[in-house]
């Protein structure tokens, strides 16, 4: 396991990609297998830590990593396993805890029932091979259905006790193929829609004007082979707008809303570099979702990007590392209550699973802020944390737990010393005696 602090607040704060100066702490853990090409996550175990689902396709690996926080994940492999495309992390029984479902080549679709513990049963699932799928409430009556995009688009009412499917609507689409679906209702009237990407045609609408009536619409004219299809803010008009990815060229763009029903593209990757994995999400609470890219280029190496669409789509570059990352996702990895991500980096060296955690720190402009510098080191800390703050200043330091518990306070300190102290997530506060600004960092504590 390695720990590294990433220090990407002034590059994001020169964009004005976060309220404030902002870091994350990288974690690395590693992992002998280097062809991990589907990663997902979910809590598996109702800890309130989210677990991990790899696949490897190639070699028939599947496991699941149960989350350890601090610690590396214990991976484990699924009794009566088969290495599963496309799998879907969902309480398909609704008995509370997190079931998997995915096809398995050659042989079907395939249901992983969770007793609660992490433990699975594996039985075959009564549907027919499929391109892309979801598991969403279409009619509007509390229950689960199942959306399946192929040549068609499909919808089927589920028994959640014998998982028996009955076919609610169908829709043929001739030679075109459903690469990748969401659902959302994007019209705000209370029905949730479909939104499909066919490979032939582009992004297509089925909105949903009374119950299982649908009205098509072309959202954006394209040809694009998109796997992934993401809803997301991107350019805060009010309007979606939608992320695509393509495992077979790997690039991904962007789909823009303009206002009026139209649309245009943006591709988040040079066409210079290999686009090998995309996520989307709010990783600063400011309602509009960014997007990291990971990419490889035989002549440019390779980077880890951030975007953040401002009058226009916006690259900040937060590191060159982390080669092959084909795997990954958003998420709140250590439970504090903010937004981190995580990827698994395929290379020969440092093979592995890598966390980003956030420092979370995304507080009110007020009372924020020192007119002098201050540096906390090192973080992680095993046995004691440094304080270095500049110019004649009377400051406390205060040390509290995740639910805002005192643990140690004291005055112009210049070291905390952590030999009681738990490992864990902690917040340091340094606050000026005499104007009450004060400056808040997450701070990690192993043993």
């Amino acid at each position: 396991m390695e720990y590294k602090t990433i220090a990407i607040s002034t590059l994001l704060s020169f964009y004005s990609f976060f309220s404030i100066a902002q870091t994350f702490q990288s974690i690395y853990f590693p992992f002998s297998d280097l062809s991990i090409d589907r990663m997902s996550h979910g809590d598996f175990n109702g800890d309130s830590l989210p677990d991990f689902l790899i696949v490897n396709s190639n070699s028939g690996l599947m496991q699941i990593g149960i989350n350890n926080g601090l610690e590396a994940p214990e991976f484990k492999d699924i009794p009566g396993y088969k290495a599963t495309d496309d799998a879907v992390i969902i309480d398909i029984d609704e008995d509370g805890d997190l079931d998997i479902i995915g096809r398995t080549i050659w042989e079907g679709v395939y249901l992983y029932l969770n007793d609660g513990n992490a433990i699975f049963d594996r039985r075959k699932f009564d549907l027919a091979d499929y391109e892309t799928i979801k598991f969403s409430d279409v009619t509007g009556d509390g229950n689960i259905e199942v959306i399946v995009g192929t040549f068609e688009l499909a919808v089927y009412k589920m028994d959640k006790t014998s998982f028996n499917l009955t076919l609610l609507y169908a829709g043929d689409f001739g030679n075109g193929v459903i690469g990748a679906l969401n659902a959302k209702d994007l019209d705000n009237d209370g029905d949730l829609d479909i939104i499909v990407n066919i490979k032939t045609s582009g992004l297509v609408l089925f909105e949903q004007t009374a119950p299982l009536m649908f009205e098509t619409k072309l959202l954006y004219d394209d040809i694009y082979d998109a796997g992934i299809l993401d809803i997301a803010n991107i350019n805060n008009d009010n309007i979606d707008d939608f992320v695509l990815y393509s495992y077979d060229n790997r690039h991904g763009k962007i789909v823009l809303s303009e206002g009026s029903g139209q649309y245009s593209d943006v591709m988040i990757d040079s066409g210079f570099f290999t686009n090998t994995l995309t996520l989307v999400g709010d990783l600063n609470a400011d309602n509009k979702q960014e997007v990291i890219v990971f990419e490889f280029s035989l002549t440019n190496g390779f980077k880890m990007s951030i975007y953040e669409y401002e009058e226009e789509l916006t690259e900040l570059l937060v590191v060159e590392d982390h080669l092959f990352a084909f795997a990954g996702g958003i998420t709140d990895l250590d439970n504090d209550g903010d937004t981190d991500f995580y990827f698994f980096q395929i290379n020969g060296t440092t093979p592995g699973l890598v966390y980003y955690l956030s420092d979370g720190l995304l507080m009110d402009s007020e009372g924020v802020g020192f007119n002098t510098d201050v540096e906390i080191y090192p973080n992680p800390a095993k046995e004691i944390i440094n304080i270095d703050v500049g110019g004649d200043l009377s400051y406390q330091v205060n040390l509290y737990d995740l639910e805002g518990r005192l643990l140690m306070s004291s005055t112009n300190t210049k070291h905390l010393v952590l030999d009681s102290t738990p490992k864990g997530t902690y917040l340091l506060e340094i606050k000026d005696k005499n104007s009450d600004q004060k400056v808040v960092r997450k701070i990690i504590i192993w043993k």
